[in-house]
């Protein structure tokens, strides 16, 4: 009886994971980027059981146990009854709450749970929850589940009360072996695989379409993998564990991927090492240096511009003085990844939440600068206590550290939202630092807040047109109300940022202030991308304003980069002999013997052949045109080997540099 009771409760678990899957399917799903992969599909529902199994075996080891024990007093079976429909209903109302978590998550990051769902732990939670309130239907979803739920602990209560095989009593040996096959299975539902490892988030890679690849995967399995990530991502300063991420054996190895070019190094710190060229000019005119981190700057959006759909407000007048590199990603997904691998050339990360929060690390990017006489400045809009944000970047040769209360404070009639100080006040407090360190050059990291879920502005902006046309429509993924408010913001930012360009280009700052924008990361709250959009999907602008007497030679705006190749350029625009941390390429630089690509998340990588995603069973994807892309392989496209190995080198040379720094 116990037994039956069990795979009938596993039954209903399959029913809400597979209804789980087609909600995924129905509400994400591109059925013009489903073709072809009709079989792919299925397998993703089959192979998904496996994951379900798992997920159903381990957490109902307590009624599993319960049932190998033979006793048949009246009442032990009260207690089991009640055990079941107890413990039954606690497990249903923790997975439908994960399921639905694991939706709405999707549909915000079009990927199961990751790291990112630690946000709200990590991040400032009421405002995580702020978000969340505003964003979506919660009572609704709330009433939806009540009801379900419902449902469900009555079909639990059903089950445990039910007396199937109650007079079942065939052979001593049938009922011995019944009751060993069934541990037997039990045991294979755990591991949810045959062969020599358990299953694991890698064998849900069962097609070429990733879309069919995340159907395979469920909520809870996702979650209890992001935990996992998350303890492994605790800074370690174990470079085995590192190499054998990236598949080294040894860390010479990885040094003969880095093409070095004959240079003989014992470290990866030695390794990235390079000094920009002399320069005269230089010298006896060092350039003031803002630089930006837009939060939520997607690339997209500017492809979305027009006159109806106003995104970028006064910033379009400036485009024209600006360079604009469109083939670019970030380096992370998450702000605090981003600002950590740009100010610090850290994968690993949140070290401002380790215990290396204080440590200052030699290869700081504000370090440079502050090396070559520069005043050096950290401005937000944010509270600096986010994620020991101010603690962490005083430590980086930061001089001066500013967030919200000191702009509500020196800003006068400066007003906030839920994530910090508005961008138009951030902007002003950069133009008077600007003003207030004549004498000495300023190099500005500046950080922006506004463009983020709520989505507030101020009551005294008035915003340019945004209408929204039919072919978005179509695409969006969330309603009119909140994909308006999302453009909306993102007009702000930019028209601000547009506004504070001008300012500087038509001052006598802007003959010696260089501005450098980009975005922290790509949002993908607005609709769904396709396997042929990955470049897209991870990409945000890089923008330099370069007065006159300082641009390069050369510019190609067509090259490949991302935040790895922002701070070799800046440096190689505004220093001479300085000595600094080559993570990347000069974008202005020779092209001669370097390949300029893109790397976001240290696992997906674009060049103008095409793209890899690293993993057990690596992604290949070549270009079919100037923006799509297409499944390919390494015999129809040889040249994405190479792509793939400097991939894997950059995340493994950066991550192994930090450990040697960390361990200094």
């Amino acid at each position: 009886q116990s037994v039956v009771k069990l795979l009938m409760l596993y039954l209903i678990f399959l029913v809400v994971f597979f209804v789980s899957r087609i909600a995924i399917l129905v509400v994400f799903g591109d059925p013009a980027d489903l073709q072809g992969y009709h079989q792919d599909v299925l397998k993703s529902f089959v192979t998904g059981v496996r994951y379900d199994t798992t997920v159903f075996t381990y957490l109902f080891l307590p009624a599993f146990f319960l049932t190998l024990i033979p006793l048949k007093f009246s009442w032990y079976s009260i207690f089991t009854r009640r055990f079941l429909t107890g413990y039954a209903s606690c497990i249903i109302l923790v997975v439908l709450l994960l399921q639905t978590g694991d939706f709405y998550f999707f549909k915000f990051f079009q990927s199961h749970f990751n790291l990112l769902a630690f946000g709200i732990i990590y991040d400032d939670t009421k405002a995580v929850l702020e978000s969340v309130w505003t964003d979506y239907p919660v009572i609704r979803i709330l009433i939806f589940l009540l009801v379900v739920i419902g449902f469900m602990i009555w079909v639990i209560r059903k089950i445990a009360q039910s007396q199937v095989f109650r007079d079942f009593f065939p052979a001593l040996w049938i009922r011995v072996l019944l009751v060993v096959v069934f541990i037997l299975l039990y045991g294979l539902g755990m591991r949810g695989s045959l062969g020599s490892y358990p299953i694991e988030k890698d064998d849900a890679t069962i097609s070429p379409n990733s879309f069919v690849n995340n159907l395979t995967m469920n909520g809870v399995f996702a979650l209890k993998d992001a935990y996992a990530d998350n303890k492994r991502n605790t800074i370690t300063t174990d470079s085995l564990v590192i190499l054998k991420k990236y598949g080294y054996q040894t860390r010479m190895a990885a040094l003969a991927d880095l093409n070095l070019q004959g240079r003989q190094v014992n470290t990866f710190s030695e390794a990235l090492l390079d000094t920009t060229g002399k320069s005269e000019f230089l010298e006896k005119n060092p350039p003031n240096v803002v630089f930006i981190l837009m939060e939520s700057w997607a690339g997209y959006y500017f492809d979305l511009h027009s006159k109806e759909l106003n995104l970028i407000g006064a910033l379009e007048t400036e485009l024209p003085y600006c360079y604009f590199f469109r083939n670019f990603t970030s380096c992370a997904n998450g702000t605090v990844h981003t600002l950590e691998g740009l100010m610090v050339n850290s994968p690993l990360t949140p070290l401002s939440q380790s215990i290396y929060m204080n440590r200052s690390l030699p290869f700081s990017v504000a370090k440079v600068f502050e090396e070559k006489g520069y005043k050096t400045s950290f401005i937000t809009g944010a509270k600096l206590g986010w994620r020991n944000l101010g603690k962490y970047v005083s430590a980086q040769n930061f001089q001066q550290v500013e967030g919200m209360s000191h702009l509500l404070a020196e800003i006068p009639g400066a007003t906030k939202c839920e994530w910090g100080v508005y961008d138009e006040f951030l902007f002003e407090r950069v133009y008077q630092q600007l003003n207030e360190t004549k004498g000495q050059p300023l190099f500005a990291f500046v950080f922006t807040t506004t463009n983020h879920t709520p989505y507030q502005l101020p009551e005294t902006y008035v915003p340019e047109s945004v209408i929204i046309p039919e072919y978005i429509k179509k695409k969006q993924r969330s309603d009119d109300e909140i994909v308006i408010k999302n453009l909306t913001v993102y007009q702000y930012t930019n028209h601000y940022l547009g506004k504070l360009i001008n300012r500087i280009r038509n001052s006598e700052l802007g003959k010696n202030t260089l501005v450098v924008v980009t975005g922290d990361h790509n949002t993908m709250a607005l609709y769904d991308f396709s396997d042929s959009q990955l470049l897209q999907k991870y990409s945000v602008p890089l923008m330099m304003y370069i007065p006159d007497a300082y641009k390069p030679m050369k510019a190609d705006v067509t090259r490949f980069g991302s935040h790895k190749d922002v701070f070799p350029t800046i440096f190689n625009l505004s220093l001479s002999e300085a000595i600094y941390f080559n993570s990347g390429n000069n974008l202005f630089g020779d092209s001669a013997g370097i390949q300029f690509f893109a790397v976001n998340s240290y696992k997906t990588a674009f060049n103008k052949t095409g793209a890899v995603v690293l993993g057990k069973k690596p992604l290949y994807y070549k270009f079919a045109s100037e923006h799509e892309l297409e499944q390919t392989t390494l015999k129809d496209t040889p040249g994405l080997k190479q792509l793939e190995k400097l991939c894997r080198a950059h995340a493994a040379a950066l991550s192994l540099s930090i450990q040697e720094q960390l361990q200094q």
